[in-house]
């Protein structure tokens, strides 16, 4: 029997209930339509619509004569949208090739384009020769294009690469001066706005706000300069295969650093060593115990204050002698030596004589006036302040050890500026390798120039300074530094490094600081070589190609050759 009744009120709430959902369905319209309407008209526009920086053209490095030392240039970046790829087979063929043409791993490439996402980079900053080559094979396969993007170029190459450093693949500054004035290379980045279709295949774009290109930054340094010092360097890399060999230039009156470079060096444009050794600034951020170049500072503190005077007869024993509480000695017995000699044939037991007449406090006094033991606030990342220890801490043995270099460390700056006091009258300089920054426009937003820190020894010592160290060329430890051009005055330094608190003998470093020319000196030149083979000596490893770039660099600035001195 059928329940009519039953059916009549099923229908009847049927009928109730569906202009209910009807009405239900009206209100949820008009509110995402009416009153919701702009929020869900800005969520799609964000689902068609991005926002990418465009990164600004980062500004040039120069050296003091304009030269370009580093700029940017426009490159291709080959890139993939792979919602949009619809012909797998063809762009798996592309890969290979794009594989072989970048040394790429095809694995990589080929996960890259099998993802959800829908961009991807596959290789950034394509050579000309990469980008012309894969731009022809990529022609009309679906889910690949090419990106714009800035690159890094510097035209020196590894004669720069340490003072320089690198920019990231977002060229951005990652190491040397690139870094410590990356706010004022990278320029302000502007904004594109991109707008794509449902499956993410992009329609077209517009840019919302243009990029300001980035500062110029220039440099006290010479390109010139740099090349003649960088190929003496290589030569003594090559014929001693040290660890490391690094060399400077100092303006003697002005504090400008007019060349500095290290080897190995980084070729820009090739893999980075894992230790970034290629682009570390050795010069700046490198201590070392300087050994017998110390000398010098400790006989002029010494003239200075009228403890000694040159000719003045120290006996040296005959290569041993206690002194200062222990045994001291010398490559050579010398028995009796003037004060002027102690420093020419570089006596270490002559040298703690001195220092024992000197007194520890009036040493530390000396060296803290130098600049040693304080950071010379180069603009290098991770500069350190060297080693001395605070007077409290000296004992009688430092006494004898402080003289020739042991129980303190250096950075190869702070003692090419501690001679340049010689060269300059007895004033200590504020080293200084940044010179002007200016806008796009060529307005100056900054400038830097010779600052004298502090009076130091007076002229007469620092003629007599000079006169000795003329004679360590002429008939002491540096006669392969000797020149037919050019008077030069300087000084050796052979030390033992220090490995695990323990002089290690097979590990040396050599050495050579000299001013030049001596009748009036306009340049300071180190080099020192670390850990060299064949020979240690800071007078056959470093002299010969200091001297060599003493030659080079005078004749290019055009300084006039002096007479030569003789021995005495």
């Amino acid at each position: 029997m059928i329940q009519t009744g039953y059916f009549s009120k099923k229908r009847c709430r049927i009928l109730y209930l569906l202009p209910l959902g009807f009405f239900v369905l009206i209100c949820r319209l008009f509110y995402i339509q009416i009153i919701s309407h702009d929020h869900y008209d800005q969520l799609a526009i964000r689902q068609h619509r991005a926002k990418q920086p465009i990164v600004s053209e980062r500004g040039k490095i120069l050296d003091r004569n304009n030269k370009t030392l580093a700029s940017s240039f426009r490159s291709k970046s080959l890139v993939a949208y792979p919602n949009l790829i619809t012909d797998k087979k063809k762009v798996e063929k592309f890969l290979q090739v794009v594989s072989k043409v970048t040394n790429t791993s095809y694995q990589n490439l080929n996960k890259k384009v099998n993802t959800k996402k829908m961009f991807v980079w596959l290789k950034r900053n394509l050579t000309p020769n990469q980008s012309q080559l894969l731009t022809k094979k990529a022609f009309n396969i679906k889910g690949i294009g090419f990106e714009e993007e800035w690159s890094r170029f510097y035209p020196a190459g590894r004669l720069t690469s340490n003072v320089l450093g690198i920019v990231s693949i977002d060229h951005k500054g990652s190491t040397g001066l690139e870094l410590f004035y990356e706010k004022w290379l990278k320029g302000i980045p502007g904004t594109r706005e991109y707008i794509h279709a449902i499956r993410g295949r992009p329609l077209y774009s517009k840019v919302l706000q243009e990029p300001i290109s980035g500062h110029n930054l220039k440099l006290t340094i010479d390109l010139n300069i740099q090349t003649i010092l960088f190929s003496q360097l290589e030569k003594s890399y090559t014929k001693y295969t040290p660890k490391s060999c690094s060399g400077i230039v100092l303006n003697v009156n002005t504090g400008e650093i007019l060349a500095v470079a290290s080897l190995p060096a980084h070729t820009p444009g090739t893999r980075i060593s894992k230790n970034l050794d290629g682009l570390s600034m050795k010069a700046v951020n490198t201590v070392f115990e300087p050994g017998s170049t110390m000398k010098p500072v400790i006989y002029a503190s010494a003239l200075e204050h009228k403890l000694i005077n040159p000719n003045n007869i120290l006996h040296c024993g005959n290569g041993a002698q206690k002194i200062a509480g222990r045994i001291m000695h010398d490559t050579h017995g010398y028995g009796n030596l003037s004060v002027r000699d102690v420093i020419v044939k570089s006596s270490n037991i002559g040298a703690a004589k001195i220092g024992k007449k000197l007194g520890n406090k009036r040493m530390f006094n000396i060296m803290r006036q130098m600049g040693f033991g304080i950071k010379t606030n180069l603009p290098f990342h991770g500069e350190p302040k060297g080693m001395l220890r605070h007077l409290s801490k000296w004992n009688e043995y430092s006494t004898g050890s402080i003289p020739m270099g042991h129980e303190v460390s250096v950075t190869m700056v702070q003692m090419a500026r501690a001679y340049a006091v010689f060269g300059n009258g007895g004033y200590l300089l504020q080293p200084w390798i940044e010179k002007e920054i200016y806008d796009i426009d060529g307005k100056m937003k900054k400038s830097n120039s010779s600052l004298s820190l502090r009076k130091v020894f007076s002229r007469k010592t620092c003629n007599e300074v000079i006169h000795t160290l003329e004679q360590v060329v002429l008939r002491g430890t540096a006669r392969k530094a000797q020149s037919d051009l050019y008077r030069i005055a300087g000084k050796t330094g052979t030390t033992e490094k220090i490995i695990n608190g323990k002089y290690v003998k097979n590990k040396n470093i050599g050495s050579f600081v000299c001013l030049a020319p001596a009748s009036k000196p306009k340049i300071v030149v180190m080099i020192v070589v670390d850990e060299p083979n064949g020979s240690s000596f800071g007078g056959v490893v470093a002299a010969p190609f200091v001297k060599n770039v003493v030659e080079d660099t005078l004749k290019y600035l055009g300084v006039p050759a002096d007479k030569a001195s003789r021995a005495i």
